[in-house]
């Protein structure tokens, strides 16, 4: 492939997953929704390109993660209806509502323990703890 097309198809993918990072922070989508895309982007757009246009890809997605768990993602759960993070900053704090830390342990009162998406109108899950 020649250098040009290289470029080409690599500055094609990082628009095509910076796209898809800002469209998840607006729509809330699910980390293995994004994984999927992601896969498809390296499987359609960077099929044949050297592996330093598909690891500068990577640096990139891994920079914009990055961006997502600083500015996008709060860590929570549910208690009893109500979503409560563990930001100190956030009116939903779960310490100003009453709850204890242990309550976010195992089997504890929380459920659905995650992070979910600070930019969705409610609370919702990006990745959620098994």
């Amino acid at each position: 492939m020649r250098i040009e097309t290289t470029l080409k198809h690599k500055s094609e993918a990082i628009r095509q997953l910076r796209d898809l990072y800002a469209s998840a922070a607006t729509f809330g989508l699910l980390s293995a929704d994004m994984n999927t895309r992601v896969a498809a982007i390296k499987a359609e757009t960077l099929a044949g390109c050297p592996y330093w246009t598909i690891a500068e890809f990577n640096g990139y997605r891994a920079a914009l993660t990055d961006q997502l768990y600083r500015d996008s993602l709060v860590f929570g759960g549910f208690v009893d209806g109500r979503f409560l993070s563990t930001h100190r900053n956030r009116a939903d704090y779960y310490e100003t509502q009453g709850v204890e830390p242990r309550d976010f342990a195992d089997d504890g009162r929380v459920q659905q323990r995650g992070h979910y998406w600070s930019t969705t109108k409610e609370p919702r899950p990006f990745f959620l703890a098994a």
